[in-house]
């Protein structure tokens, strides 16, 4: 069950981001978290997320106070 609900959290980031373009630095460090229990689909989702953010496709916010 964990599994899936973590599955969900990377696909629903991933989604988020790549519509958008931005990131929330919290959801950007959870996706880090969340990759030591990923399966191999999840990391190569949260490896291609890291790779728009680097070539600035994706940008990271910061969230307000």
């Amino acid at each position: 069950m964990i599994q899936a609900i973590n599955q969900s959290k990377v696909i629903d980031i991933y989604l988020a981001s790549m519509t958008s373009r931005k990131i929330t630095q919290t959801a950007y460090l959870l996706t880090l978290r969340l990759y030591q229990t990923a399966d191999k689909s999840e990391q190569k989702l949260i490896k291609y997320l890291e790779s728009k953010i680097r070539n600035g496709a994706i940008q990271i916010k910061e969230e307000a106070a």
